[in-house]
């Protein structure tokens, strides 16, 4: 959807697939500035609640934390780091650094 929203004629297959990091503009730099500082404020705030939401779910339920909402707000900022790095360096490398290193664990 955000394809077709775009200027059509901007885009290409292997830009998607692989990324362009010439095309990048200064509007990408800010929004991805912006991600980064969301990410780092977040993990300020919620770190500790995260990793125990993520490690020990039993724990965190235990310690009254609500669950629903720090899985909400880490896939939203896992979700928005992916549209960033998308515009930069595609889909596959994206996938692969998504995918990796659960696998080889």
């Amino acid at each position: 959807m955000i394809v077709a929203l775009a200027d059509v004629r901007r885009w290409r297959l292997e830009d998607l697939l692989f990324g362009s990091i010439l095309s990048v503009e200064a509007l990408d730099l800010a929004l991805a500035a912006a991600v980064a500082a969301a990410a780092v404020a977040l993990l300020a705030v919620a770190g500790k609640e995260l990793a125990l939401a993520a490690f020990d779910r039993r724990m965190a339920r235990a310690m009254g934390y609500r669950l629903r909402l720090l899985d909400v707000l880490l896939f939203a900022v896992v979700a928005l780091a992916v549209i960033v790095a998308l515009r930069a360096v595609g889909n596959v490398l994206v996938a692969g650094l998504l995918l990796g290193p659960p696998l080889v664990a």
